[in-house]
């Protein structure tokens, strides 16, 4: 009887997450174009940093190359090519930390963002979005969702996240309640749907070289 009445009240609970979450669909924001709030979507999110992370590479790959092809040859032979492409790759992913928020800020999205359709916006018009909100939510995000990058810490942190968006009726995930930020998506064009099929052929591009080098 216990157990009837517990999964009756889980299935209310349910039915008015459902309803207030519809209610926020129905809410279009004006300004935005064909972007609307609708409950987040973990996996959209974590795949539009994905493609961040793609350009990424690929961004590294082709400095590394051009370094490497215009450097010294004595030079090159205390200096291997792995560690010319490991040493770029913290100085961009540094710098990323800094140009991902700046994006934002300016733009309301990334290049993985947009390819995804997803924008990022204040939840209250009154307190727009500034540099410093935008820094502290990526280190959030980095801390809360991938867990500062730690291969095993990450794996719970962002099922930690992922759950903790499930449970939130506002569909936010723990960095944006804390900044008080509103991700809107809008339906994918064919024009997006291209950029993700490049997108994938640069990383099979870029896995395949990684094997080779």
């Amino acid at each position: 009887m216990q157990q009837e009445y517990l999964k009756e009240n889980e299935e209310n609970k349910n039915e008015v997450r459902v309803v207030e979450l519809e209610e926020k669909t129905d809410k279009i924001y004006e300004g935005y174009g064909k972007y609307r709030y609708y409950p987040t979507n973990p996996w959209r999110r974590y795949f539009s940093r994905m493609i961040d992370g793609i350009i990424i590479n690929a961004i590294i790959l082709l400095v590394t190359v051009l370094i490497v092809r215009n450097i010294n040859s004595k030079i090159y032979e205390t200096v291997s090519f792995s560690n010319v492409y490991i040493m770029i790759t913290l100085i961009i992913i540094f710098i990323f930390f800094f140009i991902e928020p700046l994006l934002l800020y300016q733009f309301g999205t990334t290049p993985g963002r947009w390819i995804l359709g997803i924008k990022l916006i204040s939840e209250k018009e009154q307190v727009p979005l500034t540099f410093k909100r935008l820094i502290v939510r990526n280190w959030q995000c980095f801390l809360y969702g991938f867990g500062l990058g730690f291969p095993i810490i990450s794996l719970f942190t962002m099922l930690n996240a992922f759950d903790y968006v499930n449970q939130n009726s506002n569909g936010q995930s723990k960095w944006d309640e804390k900044q008080g930020t509103i991700v809107l998506y809008k339906n994918l064009s064919f024009i997006n749907y291209i950029m993700i099929i490049l997108m994938i052929l640069i990383e099979i591009g870029d896995a395949i070289w990684n094997s080779i080098v």
